[in-house]
């Protein structure tokens, strides 16, 4: 199996040879160890340690080790800390929480900026007696694009922006509620199993 990987973080794992969506809406084929389009990149998952003899399997996670994803297991009664269970679980789920936004937005904190200046823009133009394309860029590029006016393209943009609020706190409110969730638990298995059995909006 291949990991997706955005930066340093494991976005899902890939099946290789065939074609393979990307967080940003994108498809790319084929899926092989080594392919990048310079934002995401594809490598493969080396395999997790032996599991010793007679230890029981409570969680498996891909992480990136020395820039490598891996296959690490977690192991009933294993000597790590409960306080590293609980990091890692979290980590996994800040990482899904940004996976389940890429469904929604595109990633880059560039692109956030420009998501939220065209908001502000259409509010403005919205409200405006007379608006001119000059005075909204962000909205004129999209005219004939998104919508045949100025006023149409806020419109939509603002009826965008809105749904992806609601989205972006249901998000963010299952987040914290499984972060909360992981710090209250008191062994191992259950840090893992809050983990494993979210459901995203």
């Amino acid at each position: 199996m291949l990991a997706l990987i955005n930066g340093d973080t494991v976005i899902k794992q890939v099946r290789p040879d065939g074609w393979f969506d990307l967080p940003n809406g994108g498809h790319a084929s084929p899926a092989q160890d080594g392919w990048s389009d310079g934002e995401f990149r594809l490598a493969e998952i080396l395999p997790a340690d032996n599991v010793p003899d007679g230890a029981l399997v409570i969680s498996t996670s891909v992480d990136l080790i020395d820039g490598q994803p891996k296959y690490v297991h977690f192991l009933q009664g294993d000597p790590t800390p409960l306080e590293e269970h609980k990091r890692v679980a979290k980590a996994r789920i800040d990482e899904a929480a940004e996976l389940a936004r890429l469904k929604y937005i595109t990633p880059g904190s560039g692109q956030a900026m420009t998501y939220a200046e065209k908001a502000t823009q259409a509010r403005e133009c919205l409200a405006a007696t007379d608006p001119l394309e000059a005075d909204y860029p962000l909205l004129a590029a999209e005219v004939e694009i998104t919508a045949s006016t100025l006023a149409g393209v806020a419109a939509v943009v603002v009826a965008a922006h809105s749904a992806w609020i609601g989205i972006g706190a249901a998000i963010e409110g299952t987040r914290l509620q499984a972060k909360a969730a992981v710090d209250a638990a008191e062994d191992a298995a259950t840090v893992h199993a809050v983990a494993d059995a979210i459901v995203w909006p």
